[in-house]
């Protein structure tokens, strides 16, 4: 009785799922300055926590940002800043860490990355070549037998502060600065990009000098000019 019990529970919890999904957003931006910020969301949408709450998997008054850590893994982000998050189609929760400086997780020896087996929170995930940053990174979901029946809407988005030198991303935006790959539940994805921070400062101080050179001789020019017709 307990076994046929437990295969309508199951049966209803397929049904009731199809169509619900997970959101799992993964981006890292670099800025012009070096500042390294990454942000990840997971979360369920409310159509999946109504059907959990109806099939009685998980009770109205049950803590969702746990529910979410226990049951999406999230241990790899140990060290994140977390934080719960709702909007209008989401439930779940936020997670943020920051570095001041690329080249404080940057090294020439760094191997490839596993972004889900790893924790990454102060150590070198860049590897650096003179002025070449790149990122070798595997990115494995593992959850492919949780909520079999339920949409995982996987990205991973990296944003550069120039044109990326290499990629191997799904797409392309914002004139090769922004990277997204889209991530199969299920499926061991490979992340991989290099990049080099533009010289546009150093750019605009050549200019800048030029330019007071030029206006310097303009004036010695016009003034040797000057000085030649009053000696007429």
């Amino acid at each position: 009785m307990k076994r046929s019990l437990r295969f309508i529970t199951i049966i209803l919890i397929v049904f009731i799922l199809f169509g619900c999904s997970i959101k799992n957003d993964n981006n890292i931006t670099i800025s012009k300055d070096g500042k390294v910020d990454f942000d990840v969301l997971i979360a369920f949408d409310k159509d999946l926590l109504s059907a959990l709450i109806k099939a009685e998997v998980i009770k109205e008054t049950d803590n969702i940002s746990e529910y979410v850590s226990d049951n999406v893994k999230d241990d790899y982000l140990y060290g994140f800043d977390k934080e719960s998050y709702v909007d209008t189609e989401y439930v779940g929760n936020s997670y943020s860490y920051s570095v001041e400086d690329i080249n404080e997780i940057s090294a020439l020896g760094v191997n490839t990355v596993n972004l889900n087996n790893q924790e990454i929170v102060n150590k070198k995930i860049f590897k650096k070549e003179g002025k070449v940053y790149s990122a070798d990174f595997v990115y494995n979901l593992e959850n492919k037998d949780n909520y079999s029946n339920v949409d995982f809407i996987n990205t991973f988005r990296v944003n550069l502060p120039s044109r990326a030198l290499s990629s191997n991303a799904d797409m392309t935006m914002n004139n090769g600065k922004t990277l997204v790959w889209n991530i199969v539940n299920g499926e061991e994805k490979s992340i991989k990009f290099s990049f080099a921070f533009s010289n546009n400062r150093a750019y605009i101080s050549i200019a800048s000098i030029a330019f007071d050179i030029a206006v310097v001789i303009a004036i010695y020019v016009i003034e040797k000019k000057r000085g030649a017709q009053n000696e007429e």
